[in-house]
C-alpha cells in the first residue's frame, strides 16, 4: 500500500485484501483525534469507489470508536498514542466524546463513493 499526500488530501493505492479499509478507518479516526472538537468529523470527507466499501468503512468507524475505549483493538490505540502524543486515557476519553457526538449527528458523517 502506498500513500500520497499534499497535506490536504491523502490518497492510498492498494490492491484487494491489503487492509485498505482498516488503514482508511484508522486515518479517519486519527484526523478526528487531531482536533479538540468532538464534532470535527463533520469536516472530514472520505471517498471510496463502492457503496459497499463506504458502508463498511462507516460501520467500522462507529465500531472502533465504541470498542477502543473498552480495551479492544489495542494496536490501533497504540497507533493513536504514537501519532498524537496523547495518553491512552486522553485518547479513550476523546474517542468516547467523538462516538457520542457522531451518534447524534450520524447524517453528517461524510464517508461516501465518488
Amino acid at each position: 500500500m502506498t500513500a500520497l499526500s499534499d497535506k490536504k488530501f491523502l490518497v492510498y493505492r492498494a490492491s484487494a485484501g491489503s487492509g485498505k479499509t482498516y488503514t482508511l478507518v484508522s486515518m479517519y479516526i486519527l484526523c478526528c483525534l487531531e482536533k479538540p472538537h468532538a464534532d470535527y468529523f463533520r469536516h472530514i470527507l472520505a471517498i471510496t469507489f463502492t457503496n459497499k466499501a463506504a458502508g463498511e468503512m462507516k460501520k467500522r468507524v462507529k465500531k472502533y470508536l465504541e470498542e477502543i475505549p473498552k480495551g479492544e483493538h489495542r494496536s490501533m490505540l497504540e497507533f493513536f498514542v504514537e501519532q498524537t502524543g496523547k495518553s491512552e486515557s486522553e485518547i479513550k476519553k476523546q474517542l468516547q466524546a467523538i462516538h457520542k457526538n457522531m451518534l447524534h449527528r450520524y447524517g453528517e458523517v461524510s464517508i461516501m463513493t465518488i
